[in-house]
């Protein structure tokens, strides 16, 4: 009799046969640790991009207005 073996690509689960098993630590931490450098990489993009618009009005702010005094955000 041939015990039919599967493998789920979920992080979390493992079928093999008809037991179901959690994934190990090791592979829920790797995963983890993806999700969070992956979400710290969207934070990261999105304030370089607010800082690049708030620097790009002042300075056309001061362009326009012709004044030299230093603004900062």
């Amino acid at each position: 009799m041939m015990v039919s073996q599967r493998c789920n690509t979920s992080p979390f689960v493992v079928d093999v046969g008809s037991e179901n098993r959690p994934a190990s630590l090791k592979q829920m931490s790797f995963y983890t640790i993806i999700i969070i450098i992956s979400c710290s990489g969207v934070i990261m993009v999105f304030l370089i991009i607010s800082f690049s618009v708030c620097i790009h009005r002042k300075l056309r702010q001061k362009i326009s207005s012709g004044s030299h005094e230093e603004d900062y955000c």
